[in-house]
């Protein structure tokens, strides 16, 4: 992320949800509860499954938050 937007972490790490799947749905929890039902997730990875699967993991932790989902 530092090499993308060409800044230190620091910076922008408030906007940033980050860490295990537990972690990042507990960032968006907030939004799903006050009506969010689309989140655009960019996982960061060595592995392209455990990336997917950490996505994955996000979505069934916050569905049963989100209308529809």
């Amino acid at each position: 992320m530092e090499a993308f937007y060409q800044l230190p972490f620091e910076r922008f790490e408030r906007y940033c949800p980050y860490g295990t799947a537990d972690d990042v749905a507990e960032f968006l929890a907030p939004y799903a509860a006050a009506g969010c039902a689309e989140f655009n997730l960019i996982p960061q990875s060595p592995d392209d499954d455990q990336a997917m699967a950490g996505a994955a993991a996000v979505r069934r932790l916050l569905a049963p938050g989100i209308p529809g989902a």
